[in-house]
């Protein structure tokens, strides 16, 4: 009300003080989460006060729909994962004195799965698998196909056993997933088993009868192989060549070897024996000794005649009066001396 007012009259005006309490902040407890399923759900409090608050983080994540939300939900970005944790402070909004509360929010690592690299095995061979699982407890394989792991499906480093499907299929995916994943989600890794099929090997040498010195020209007759390895059997020696020819220069059981390989690296051998024979036949010229000693002594006691081989033989013996006292029809048969 004024006064002093003079001559006039008194006048005067009213205001209102209203006091409200100071506020009080609870921003929830701390807690733990993995780092791939990084989203929070807040339910923050503010009592006294206008009873509004506001978010903010030590890190960069979001607050969705927004930070003034006291039940927003906070999504971890990969500074808060590096970090290993963040603060979240909620702030009351005009309050008469400031008040605030945090939480902790620990954030665990994720799970991380690796099936190793994708595999090339030739058929009938096994695959062996190196895969790893860190920051969970174990993991699982999975095949797309019908094979089997071996000893079972959780041992990382399990073999692979294809199943005839799996083979003509030529290809497999596995996947390699993790568990005992505690907080976190699972998480999966794959490799591709590619299976090549194995090589045909085999091969025909030209011609029917194989002679010393004859030149012999091996075919081919291989199928899905792309480098070849010839062993011939003879004195070491060999030949990476498609289609090669040798030759020997002796008789005899020669062993021939081909070896056979796919750009796969998968491997298939074959082995065959030939024989080489001698067709040359020396024919020496018949030879009669000058004389021999029937006296059995056991030395030189039997007339042979000597030479051939002859495709005929006619050994006849005449005494001076030109009468036959012996004849022979084979050449392993000798006179001997005597006569009837």
């Amino acid at each position: 009300e004024s006064t002093n007012n003079g001559g006039c009259l008194a006048v005067y005006d009213t205001v209102e003080v209203f006091l409200s309490s100071p506020a009080t902040v609870f921003a929830g407890n701390d807690t733990t989460i993995c780092a791939n399923n990084g989203f929070i759900q807040l339910n923050g409090q503010v009592f006294g006060g206008t009873g509004a608050g506001v978010w903010s983080s030590s890190g960069n994540g979001i607050f969705t729909p927004s930070a003034n939300d006291l039940n927003a939900s906070y999504q971890i970005d990969s500074l808060d994962i590096v970090n290993g944790s963040v603060v979240l402070i909620l702030d009351a909004v005009n309050s008469c004195v400031p008040a605030s509360d945090t939480i902790i929010i620990t954030i665990d690592p994720a799970p991380i799965a690796d099936a190793g690299n994708n595999i090339t095995i030739c058929e009938g061979e096994t695959a062996s698998l190196n895969g790893s699982v860190t920051f969970a407890g174990g993991g699982e394989w999975i095949t797309s196909g019908t094979g089997i792991f071996v000893p079972d499906n959780v041992t990382l480093n399990a073999q692979y056993v294809p199943s005839a499907g799996d083979i003509a299929n030529g290809t497999v995916t596995l996947v390699l997933t993790s568990t005992s994943n505690g907080l976190c989600d699972a998480v999966t890794d794959t490799i591709i088993l590619t299976i090549s099929p194995l090589p045909i090997v085999d091969f025909t040498p030209q011609g029917g009868q194989f002679n010393i010195n004859q030149v012999i020209d091996f075919m081919n007759q291989s199928q899905n192989a792309t480098t070849y390895f010839w062993d011939f059997g003879n004195n070491g020696d060999t030949s990476i060549l498609s289609n090669p020819s040798y030759s020997y220069g002796a008789n005899g059981l020669f062993i021939v070897t081909l070896i056979a390989t796919n750009a796969a690296g998968c491997v298939d051998t074959i082995t065959y024996i030939f024989e080489i024979i001698d067709d040359e036949i020396t024919i020496n010229p018949p030879v009669l000794p000058t004389a021999f000693t029937p006296n059995s002594d056991g030395f030189n006691d039997i007339l042979f005649v000597r030479g051939g081989p002859f495709e005929s033989f006619n050994l006849r013996v005449y005494n001076e009066w030109g009468n036959e006292i012996f004849i022979a029809l084979d050449q392993n048969e000798g006179w001997d001396g005597t006569y009837k």
